[in-house]
């Protein structure tokens, strides 16, 4: 559109000036002698045929410079200007639907637009974060009974979000690991007993996963009182076993997680013999099983067990007098003969959690026998 533009300007400066033509031809004349021989030299007759023949020896990646189009600061017009005076404006429609993007700046359009979509994503996944963290501080202020289904909804939703370790980060600011905790203590009762161990054990899965390889949430988990609140919820339960084995299990994964980052939690282990009931207790407990054998939530609590006694063992590794007290307090209540006995379980993964155990019990008197 600029070139047509130039066009008709230099037509209507040619009938108008003949003598600046006559300059101009002469200067172009010049100019040709100066190319290389193996172009034909061309004759101009006038000044319109001399910008015929540029434009058409013109490169196709040529494009106008800043000097040669500019856009009006008022009407959204774009104005060709040219050398010659007097530029004739171009309607901001006809450059739109005559000229085209460079493919450069398409592909990189795309990339704004997937970076844009991408913040938009992150932004109402932080939003309906908050909004499922508000839905249970509502929730624990009131403590119906009615709302467990909804309550547990809304953990489910905050743990599968929490996948993403921004999220889980997310949540200090929110305060929402002490709103955890406050479900873990969530008193049961009779009448909803196992709808109160269904959402305090999903509460137990988003710290679990919240903390996983996030050392962030760990070391707040660490700073607040976590490690003690999982293990709270394990000694308070008041029930059996097979209805308490999914909370059980996910505390216990938990706290193996938090142990694994920091030794610190040995000393909550060691309060009042509760890690030694715990673990005991989740090993050697004698479930009323069916026929299809053990539940899969036995199986987890079985294998969270045995990953606490393999992270225990890890820190004691170097502690000899403190990782001699442990040994012979489970070799007396038969733990360890109990994860030697795991080595025959039907499930793989139970097996090579057993293995592990043993291998950091290797070189102690405990096997000796």
């Amino acid at each position: 559109l600029a070139r047509n533009a130039a066009r008709k300007t230099a037509s209507r400066a040619a009938a108008q000036e003949g003598d600046a033509a006559r300059e101009v031809l002469e200067e172009a004349g010049e100019a040709e002698d100066t190319t290389s021989s193996s172009e034909s030299e061309p004759r101009f007759h006038s000044l319109e045929s001399m910008l015929h023949w540029a434009i058409a020896h013109q490169t196709d990646h040529q494009s106008p410079g800043p000097a040669d189009v500019s856009v009006a600061a008022e009407g959204g017009s774009v104005s060709s200007m040219s050398s010659a005076e007097g530029g004739q404006q171009l309607e901001l429609g006809e450059v739109n639907s005559s000229v085209e993007p460079p493919s450069a700046f398409q592909h990189d359009y795309g990339k704004v637009t997937e970076l844009e979509e991408l913040i938009a994503s992150q932004i109402s996944e932080l939003d309906e974060l908050e909004q499922h963290v508000r839905f249970l501080k509502h929730a624990m202020d009131s403590l119906d009974v009615q709302e467990y289904s909804r309550m547990e909804q809304a953990l489910q939703v905050i743990e599968d979000l929490c996948h993403d370790v921004d999220n889980a980060i997310h949540l200090i600011s929110l305060d929402a690991y002490r709103l955890l905790y406050s479900v873990l203590r969530i008193r049961v009762s009779k009448e909803r007993g196992q709808t109160a161990l269904s959402v305090q054990s999903t509460a137990a899965l988003c710290i679990a996963t919240c903390s996983q390889n996030n050392a962030q949430v760990t070391a707040h988990l660490l700073s607040t009182g976590g490690s003690r609140e999982l293990l709270d919820s394990l000694s308070g339960s008041q029930y059996a076993a097979e209805e308490s084995a999914e909370l059980h299990s996910r505390a216990l994964r938990a706290i193996a997680g938090l142990l694994r980052a920091d030794k610190r939690v040995i000393s909550e282990l060691e309060h009042e013999g509760s890690g030694l009931r715990i673990l005991s207790a989740a090993l050697l407990t004698e479930f009323q099983t069916s026929e299809q054998g053990t539940t899969r939530s036995q199986t987890r609590l079985i294998r969270g067990a045995l990953q606490v006694l393999s992270a225990l063992f890890q820190h004691l590794h170097t502690q000899k007098h403190q990782r001699s007290k442990w040994i012979d307090a489970f070799a007396r209540l038969g733990v360890l003969r109990r994860v030697e006995s795991l080595l025959k379980h039907s499930d793989v993964n139970i097996q090579e959690a057993a293995a592990e155990v043993i291998l950091m019990l290797a070189g102690g008197d405990a096997f000796k026998s």
